[in-house]
């Protein structure tokens, strides 16, 4: 079998996390005996400094092909149009190099759209997988969606030949929105990094850590305010990864919260660096307003951590007594009550049967195995039934 994994854009150093999904896809299935390449449509502002147009490269041990046009927020469907203008110029001769390409396995509304498009007009009879992991899709209500970005997304849904998602909460919903019964199958979380190397909680101080962008839906700022409420006085740091337009606000914030020796913004990192961290640390919190899957979670226990989660339709479903807790989207008071919870039991959780609970139910083995199976079936022209 053989793969093309269709990005965004690819990992870089400045840029480590552009891309990330889907090379974490594209390496689980090359070690796991699939053939595997990724083609990039990097549609980013010119202020994200890259190479402009067309180049081939190794990337992470993946062969890739990348398309590099400075676009960056303007209407999604004319963005989504001028990438698969660019697409068709270069798909021909992507597959002659990659002859016997079987599956083109999709990752987020955007590039989808571009793929999907480009192969539908060009006649090119391949199917195409969507594996949908945006937050901004996972809506109660559809009036919520973004306009431009809901007739992208009604395209793309209707006219992949299987949509994937992570959780059964987004499962219902993307039922209810727009029509369609999503596959719910795990994301692949690369358990080669994030691995237990450490079984020991800190005796001198309490290291929480948070990772994601620093963007207003992924709580940051309910997290800042209600870790200063309960480890003011108590030794401890806060440790966020990620970058993003909040950055301005959470700084403030801190400074307010007069805890700016205890918490860290510690911007773009690469899943080595915070892998490291999440061995070094005793807790992990995202109060994400919403999430489709919550793989930092995961990632997290896998690592041994406890966490503490949001009822944000994505991670609820594998939190459990043993592994961690939930409070309510954008509730203070009841985040601050969760910490001081976790904190106050900290020595109930072990880090081992937290990890291997990870490992057996999520872990990139039994993601792919799956996978492999929901690809067999699409292959065959058979609906994929567990």
């Amino acid at each position: 079998m053989k793969v093309m994994i269709a990005s965004q854009g690819y990992p870089t150093k400045k840029y480590p996390m552009n891309g990330i999904h889907q090379f974490a896809y594209a390496k689980a299935l090359k070690k796991h005996g699939v053939d595997t390449y990724v083609v990039a449509l990097d549609l980013r502002s010119f202020r994200r400094k890259r190479k402009w147009g067309y180049e081939e490269k190794i990337v992470d041990g993946i062969k890739t092909y990348a398309i590099n046009i400075p676009l960056g927020n303007i209407n999604q469907k004319l963005l989504c149009n001028i990438g698969a203008f660019f697409l068709k110029r270069k798909i021909d001769s992507i597959l002659n190099k990659e002859k016997n390409t079987d599956i083109i396995h999709s990752h987020f509304t955007e590039p989808s759209y571009s793929f999907i498009k480009t192969i539908k007009d060009k006649k090119i009879n391949i199917p195409v997988i969507v594996s949908e992991h945006s937050s901004s899709i996972n809506k109660e209500d559809i009036s919520h969606i973004r306009k431009d970005k809901l007739e992208v997304a009604k395209y793309v849904y209707n006219n992949c030949n299987e949509l994937l998602v992570g959780s059964p909460f987004f499962q219902e919903r993307m039922y209810k929105n727009f029509g369609v019964r999503p596959i719910c199958t795990p994301t692949v979380a690369n358990t080669d990094v994030f691995t237990l190397n450490n079984y020991n909680f800190n005796k001198n101080i309490y290291r929480v850590i948070s990772t994601g962008n620093l963007k207003y839906e992924k709580g940051h700022r309910e997290l800042i305010k209600a870790y200063g409420r309960v480890f003011r006085n108590i030794n401890s740091e806060l440790i966020i990864f990620g970058e993003g337009e909040d950055r301005e606000v959470l700084e403030e914030l801190i400074k307010e919260e007069k805890i700016n020796h205890k918490v860290f913004l510690k911007g773009h990192k690469s899943i080595e660096e915070i892998a490291k961290e999440y061995n070094n640390g005793d807790l992990f919190v995202l109060a994400s307003h919403s999430e489709t899957y919550g793989k930092a979670y995961i990632e997290a226990m896998i690592c041994g951590l406890p966490v503490v989660t949001t009822r944000n339709g994505g991670s609820e479903h594998f939190i459990q007594e043993f592994n961690g807790t939930i409070a309510n989207v954008l509730d203070v008071n009841d985040l601050a009550n969760k910490l001081e919870f976790m904190y106050n039991n900290r020595h109930k959780f072990n880090k081992k049967i937290i990890s291997g609970y990870a490992n057996r139910n999520f872990s990139e083995k039994a993601s792919i195995l799956e996978l492999k199976k929901i690809y067999s079936a699409v292959l065959r022209g058979e609906k994929y039934v567990r």
